[in-house]
């Protein structure tokens, strides 16, 4: 795969990724509550709490998960764009570009589903998000000689 086709296809992914989520911030599907009630139906003989308990569960796990692909995904577009080669200390800027970008968009994500009506912005939800990026910024660090363009 040439250089120009990688870079164009870890570009695609972080529009992709914040296409999800813009369109996530307008639409009742992503609320909990919508969750709750397809999961209740799906589950008939689990209890409110048990349910409850499933959907708060996998949303944190959805954040943690999401937005660690998400600094994985947005650090690669950065490091395919830049000058070849790069050393390992311009590497890991891009890496600290990428999780300051997914902070930034995880924070305007759940600021803008505290003003949406079918969402409810949490400042819980920012630190699972972030403890999902920081992770990825330590496997990127570590796999940082093979991340750099040569």
């Amino acid at each position: 795969m040439s250089e120009r086709t990688r870079a164009v296809l870890w570009w695609s992914l972080v529009i992709l990724y914040q296409a999800v989520i813009i369109t996530a911030w307008a639409r009742p599907e992503f609320s909990a509550e919508y969750a709750i009630r397809w999961l209740s139906r799906v589950l008939p003989g689990a209890s409110t709490s048990q349910i409850r308990l499933i959907v708060a569960g996998g949303r944190k796990v959805a954040h943690f998960v999401g937005y660690f692909a998400f600094t994985i995904v947005l650090a690669n577009a950065l490091v395919s764009t830049s000058p070849a080669p790069a050393s390992r200390g311009a590497t890991q800027a891009r890496i600290a570009l990428a999780a300051l970008g997914a902070i930034g968009l995880a924070t305007l994500d759940e600021v803008r589903q505290s003003i949406s009506p079918f969402r409810t912005g949490a400042s819980a939800d920012i630190a699972v998000d972030t403890a999902g990026i920081a992770l990825a910024v330590v496997l990127l660090i570590c796999v940082c000689g093979r991340l750099r363009r040569r």
